[in-house]
């Protein structure tokens, strides 16, 4: 009853924010309330664990907002209210004059126009500078996407919306900060946006959060405002996950090319699958984007990359995704689709792997088909048969093997990724966790 309603602003997974005046103080601020469903399906939550849990979630908030205002109100919006309508969170905030990244790169879209690039990270670096900010003070914001990152009339950028921020543990005994959040989040909880979620985010892996995930989403929206494309983009949650468990890394410079290989090397780095492979700080990663803008300013200075091959093996990230997907993380159906078959013979889906043809003008005779090639046909045949499982094992019998070439790697990947998601996810399934973990909690 404090505040009229003027307009709608925005809203996403945790919810809608309003612009709102307050009707005392005859102030405008960002109204957000945060919808019941997050913390339970309707009718079967017990109403006082929402309250409690409600409760909770404000109080620790209200804390975060006013430590970091406190810290640096250029670069943090102030908090001015908090509580409860009806049973249901809100917290007011400072109504920012201005727009979002995500405005920016709509409006970019539409005219059909990438941002500079030197700019782009010098907005980047001022914005990881702030974020190390809250790092400093233990917390990790775990949202970094286009919508939270506001841009002042004057330029500046401003960091919102720490709805689902945590303050990471300390050690008892040291004081430092150590991986895994506090107990308001539970193992196997995703939570964040899912186009720029870490793999341990997606994984609803808590102990392995820490401020390389902030490092992670913060690289996921630069390389959207600079393409203006999403790194992992897809048409369903299960897909862009996978995509986000994948062991190649987007380069931005296969959609911009006028990118520097130092650039592609800074974001495929914060990119990194592993948290350990990233920038383990804010400032580490602040630093890069310097040193490529220095690149980007004076390209004498660019360097070419060498060719390196991944850090992680297909056989560990099928175990990844095992985990992930077995464990109970992967919440949502991905409608996978079938590779056609080739009319050309199954040589054309491995081409060049198990040796070229001569390039003499006389015609040669088909070749024997290797053992791989063998194999290969007899997983496409136990998928189209809806024979998943024995696919499954059989992809990972073949990636344990030695001497398997990158195309080859790829392509049982790929098997494995659609077999596993359509023996273990049913496209009956519901749309939600407790539905999906009823299924999958046999397998864990």
């Amino acid at each position: 009853n404090q505040y009229t309603v003027l307009s709608l602003l925005g809203e996403g997974g945790m919810g809608k924010v309003f612009k709102a005046r307050h009707i005392y103080l005859d102030a405008i601020h960002a109204l957000k309330t945060i919808r019941r469903d997050r913390f339970g399906q309707a009718g079967t939550a017990n109403p006082e664990v929402i309250h409690t849990m409600v409760k909770r979630f404000l109080g620790e908030f209200r804390g975060m907002a006013k430590l970091l205002v406190a810290k640096d109100p250029e670069h943090f919006a102030q908090v001015h209210d908090a509580g409860e309508a009806d049973g249901i969170p809100y917290y007011a905030m400072e109504f920012i004059d201005g727009e979002s990244l995500d405005d920016k790169i709509r409006a970019n879209m539409k005219n059909n126009e990438l941002p500079s690039l030197e700019e782009s990270l010098t907005l980047f670096a001022e914005v990881a500078d702030a974020v190390g900010t809250a790092h400093d003070l233990n917390i990790v914001h775990r949202d970094l996407t286009p919508r939270n990152i506001m841009i002042t009339r004057r330029g500046r950028p401003k960091i919102i919306d720490f709805g689902i921020a945590k303050e990471l543990k300390r050690d008892e005994e040291t004081g430092a900060a150590t991986a895994g959040l506090t107990e308001l989040t539970t193992s196997g909880q995703q939570v964040g946006s899912r186009p720029y979620m870490s793999p341990e985010q997606h994984a609803g892996d808590i102990e392995r959060i820490n401020f390389s995930t902030d490092v992670y989403v913060l690289a996921a929206t630069l390389f959207q405002y600079l393409t203006l494309q999403l790194p992992f983009p897809g048409t369903t949650a299960m897909e862009v996950m996978l995509k986000h468990l994948a062991p190649d890394r987007p380069k931005p410079s296969s959609l911009r090319l006028d990118v520097p290989a130092d650039l592609d090397d800074v974001i495929q780095k914060a990119l990194a699958i592993e948290p350990g492979d990233r920038y383990q700080t804010m400032d580490e990663f602040k630093q890069a984007l310097l040193s490529a803008r220095t690149v980007v300013a004076d390209p004498s200075l660019a360097r070419k990359r060498p060719v390196t091959k991944s850090k992680m093996s297909p056989v560990a990230v099928g175990g990844l995704l095992g985990a992930v997907v077995l464990g109970g993380a992967a919440f949502f159906w991905f409608n996978s689709q079938e590779s056609s078959t080739s009319t050309s013979g199954p040589s054309l889906s491995i081409n060049g792997v198990a040796g070229a043809a001569g390039t003499g003008s006389s015609p040669s005779p088909p070749a024997e088909p290797t053992r791989f090639e063998k194999l290969s046909k007899q997983i496409e045949t136990l998928r189209s048969d809806g024979k998943h499982a024995e696919a499954i094992t059989q992809c990972q019998s073949l990636l344990a093997e030695t001497g398997l070439t990158d195309l080859q790697k790829k392509k049982l990947i790929d098997d494995l990724l659609d077999s596993t998601a359509a023996e273990y996810i049913p496209p009956t399934t519901p749309d939600d966790a407790d539905s999906i973990m009823k299924i999958v909690e046999p397998y864990r």
